[in-house]
């Protein structure tokens, strides 16, 4: 087993086990797969199923059969993505100004272990 690791942005982790706890796995952005965003494919290539015990798990698609156990549940989440464009007036001039908004597009359902995408992706404040 694997544990306390960071494998923040790590497709394939450094270290190859079964078993991880407590580790991150966080992918900065989910991958466009034509109109929809999907997690990054963790162990691409490698189907062996997984257990995942308290990692983060953001952005990520876990290998078929794969078991989360406690902490949180894998979601697709895309950061500061620009809602909107405005154009207003300063000093004189005309700028755009972009609105940003996180957006959580769809969460894992530990029932079925399938990725349940939202319809409308719900926006999320910005920190």
């Amino acid at each position: 087993m694997v544990s306390d690791k960071n494998f923040t942005n790590q497709p394939t982790p450094s270290v190859i086990d079964t078993e991880y706890r407590n580790c991150n796995f966080t992918q900065h952005e989910p991958v466009q797969d034509g109109d929809d965003w999907k997690g990054v494919r963790l162990f691409p290539g490698d189907d062996t199923p997984r257990t995942f015990d308290h990692c983060n798990l953001m952005n990520c698609e876990l290998p078929p059969g794969s078991t989360v156990l406690n902490g949180q549940f894998p979601c697709v989440k895309r950061f500061s993505a620009v809602m909107s464009t405005d154009t207003v007036e300063i000093d004189g001039e005309q700028v755009e100004v972009d609105r940003h908004s996180d957006l959580l597009l769809g969460h894992y359902n530990p029932t079925t272990g399938d990725y349940e995408y939202l319809t409308e992706p719900h926006e999320t404040e910005i920190d």
